[in-house]
């Protein structure tokens, strides 16, 4: 039977009540009759859905699924099971579908002709939404191109399907076929495999440990991992973790084996965490981080003796007869996830440079590390525990001082971070600043989570590990997260602390150490023995003798320094490395304030102006960006950057006061090359910020210790 159009030239043949194909019904008695035109409806108002259906595929269910499929870290951060999965996918690319539908089914209450012109319409708005899609993943079109293109689709598609019944025949064949879609998705993306399985499911605990007769009782384990930590942003110097920056993270050390050459294989945390919990080098396609592709871990290896507390943010290592799922409404959250993504699109991931990381990367993520600490008990009991927590931090977004409050910033992404990958020279100081301000948040949770230990009496029984999955670099003209020529000190060393139970005194290891080797040195420390034959890792007394010089690094694509051989691994050497490291002081200053003392003019920072001298207008001006936001946050965190304009020479000294105190000096430097002219990059002390949050700006002349403050006219930018 042909298609026909709503509203076109054999409109005449249809039924009184048909609004999609119609045919002439058979004589019939009433009910009959009543039957056959409710069997008739039903069937063309499927088929008109169908038409829908398969433009939406392309508007919502193909470029959701498509990006959500390519990220399955996005559901184990939401805790997602298989049924949230399958539920997720089905939803996607069902709902818009019956949204539109159902519009178009109570317009039938308006006759045949207004079911008609609604259909076309439908079919315009669906087209013009698969276009704008189209417009927005595949071009570099601005948004005001994309639109008019869709709005110019979504008429034409109108005017056809009103006239033309051989499109409703290929829309209907796009409806059948965006079925595969979904398949795709659940079968065949790397989020497929929490629904199809990937690897074999091991036994939990059977043969995982081999507990030698003379290991007595085990003692408890505390593991703490930290996200884009780099060992150089703890360092004085000389060699030792700033103990006025990190006063916990130092007492640890001083009560703690520290191993100052330790190493990650990988520098993307979805590859990092699996390879660190299961002794296994990581591999590039990497597999699922869970259980069933890594039956051997850290988990496993103590289910069977310690009772486990975990949260893990984006794998899902402990098997769920250990770790039951606890968190509620993953599949709600997902929609919104899924709602959120696509009204900003790829073009939005671009520009940012972001993966979709919902639940791990929220603000409040401190507040639920420290709710976590206190909701265990740490008293000792009849059966240890093993309490393992990744805390998705100092990893950005930096929006953390170091007394654990909130501030804003103009921009979400770094300013001078391109694509989210490679720095500006302008923005990296910036950046690290605020990185070690939430460093120091950091550290003031980890000496809660230590008290807390103490108070339970279990600190000095306790085998407390806290480790660094990966780094992240500030160096200009060089990836954040990435290999390259000047910063691989930063990306590849992290941080390792164990302090075995009863320890008590510090000391310092620098063997070449790899992260695949914390959990041989767990069990070594416990006298284990793992009976497992696909380790990589040794323990750290023997990294040594069979390791030799070199430090495998998994090769990424934003790597620019590249592996010998075309091998998987770019080979860092050691020593080189180290001394690298033990050089590092990213804050030289010194006192409260060292953080914020930034050029050689550091020292204003926090003095009123009306203490120094302050000279003739210099004739000059700073027009900031977003000043009325900075000068009245409303009910919101404060807003503590500042980017400006000015015409300024580079590599002069600006001064930025709030309410008459000097709350940063930063120097004027080129903006990056997106931008224009040259800028001011600075964050405020917040302190500083007042009632009224005025800002003012003045040029820095003379040496440090005698300078003079020349006003700038601040305006908005």
């Amino acid at each position: 039977m042909p298609a026909v159009a709503p509203g076109g030239r054999d409109e005449h043949r249809r039924s009184g009540d048909g609004a999609g194909d119609g045919t002439v019904a058979p004589p019939a008695g009433p009910a009959r009759g009543r039957l056959a035109r409710a069997a008739r409806v039903l069937r063309d108002e499927a088929l008109l859905a169908l038409e829908l259906a398969g433009l939406l595929a392309l508007a919502v269910t193909r470029p959701v699924l498509d990006s959500f499929g390519r990220s399955p870290e996005t559901f184990l951060a939401r805790g997602a099971t298989a049924r949230d999965v399958v539920a997720f996918g089905v939803l996607v690319a069902v709902v818009p579908a019956l949204a539109l539908s159902s519009v178009g089914v109570a317009s039938r209450l308006g006759g045949r002709r207004v079911r008609g012109w609604c259909h076309s319409a439908l079919v315009g708005l669906a087209g013009g939404l698969a276009v704008w899609r189209l417009g927005v993943d595949a071009t570099a079109w601005g948004r005001a191109l994309v639109a008019g293109a869709a709005v110019a689709a979504g008429a034409v598609l109108l005017v056809a399907r009103h006239r033309s019944a051989t499109l409703a025949t290929y829309l209907r064949f796009l409806g059948v076929a965006s079925v595969g879609f979904l398949v795709q998705f659940l079968a065949l993306s790397p989020t497929g495999e929490l629904v199809v399985g990937g690897g074999g499911v091991a036994g939990v605990l059977d043969g995982e440990t081999a507990l030698p007769a003379e290991a007595g009782d085990l003692p408890p384990v505390v593991v703490v991992v930290l996200d884009a930590l780099p060992t150089t942003s703890l360092l004085d110097g000389h060699g030792r973790i700033d103990a006025d920056l990190f006063p916990n993270l130092a007492a640890l050390a001083d009560d703690a084996t520290w191993y100052r050459n330790h190493t990650t294989t990988a520098l993307h945390t979805f590859q990092a965490v699996p390879s660190m919990l299961s002794g296994r080098l990581p591999s590039d396609p990497s597999p699922l981080p869970d259980h069933r592709n890594f039956p051997h871990n850290l988990f496993t290896l103590l289910g069977g003796t310690h009772d486990v507390e975990a949260v893990e943010q984006l794998t899902r290592l402990c098997p769920e007869v250990l770790c039951p799922p606890t968190r509620d409404g993953a599949l709600g959250a997902l929609l919104g996830d899924a709602v959120e993504w696509w009204r900003g699109g790829l073009e939005e991931e671009r520009a940012t440079g972001a993966q979709i990381l919902p639940g791990a990367l929220e603000p409040d993520r401190l507040d639920e590390f420290l709710a976590w600490i206190e909701d265990q008990d740490f008293t000792p009991g009849d059966r240890p525990g093993l309490w393992f927590y990744h805390l998705v931090l100092p990893h950005e977004p930096y929006h953390l001082l170091d007394d654990g409050s909130r501030y804003e910033v103009v921009e979400e992404d770094p300013y001078g971070l391109f694509l989210g990958s490679i720095w500006h020279g302008t923005g990296v100081d910036v950046a690290r600043q605020r990185h070690l301000l939430q460093l120091q948040a950091v550290d003031h949770a980890l000496g809660v989570l230590i008290d807390r230990l103490r108070e339970a009496d279990a600190y000095d029984s306790t085998l407390l590990v806290v480790v660094g999955d990966h780094g992240e670099a500030f160096a200009a003209g060089e990836p954040r997260r990435g290999v390259g020529e000047a910063q691989p000190e930063q990306v590849a060393w992290t941080p390792l602390l164990i302090k075995a139970p009863g320890q008590t005194e510090g000391a310092v290891d620098d063997a070449n150490v790899l992260n695949v080797d914390l959990v041989p040195t767990i069990a070594e420390l416990m006298g284990l023995a793992p009976a497992w034959d696909d380790v990589d890792g040794v323990p750290a007394s023997q990294a040594d003798a069979v390791r030799g010089v070199g430090k495998p690094v998994l090769h990424t694509d934003f790597d620019t320094v590249e592996p010998e051989d075309d091998g998987e691994f770019v080979v860092l050497d050691a020593a080189a490395g180290l001394e690298r490291v033990l050089a590092a002081d990213p804050v030289p200053g010194e006192g409260e304030l060292a953080i914020w003392q930034r050029t050689e003019h550091g020292s204003l920072v926090g003095r009123s102006v009306d203490e120094l001298d302050v000279g003739p207008d210099r004739g000059a001006a700073l027009a900031v960006r977003d000043l009325d936001r900075l000068e009245d946050p409303g009910d919101g965190p404060p807003v503590l950057e500042v980017i400006g304009e000015t015409d300024l020479p580079e590599g002069e000294v600006v001064a930025v006061a709030v309410d008459g105190v000097v709350a940063a000096v930063a120097p004027v430097q080129p903006a990056p090359w997106w931008d224009e002219g040259r800028v001011v990059h600075a964050l405020l002390l917040p302190d500083a910020l007042g009632e009224r949050n005025t800002l003012e700006a003045y040029a820095v002349e003379g040496p440090p210790g005698r300078a003079r403050l020349r006003p700038l006219t601040v305006t908005a930018g």
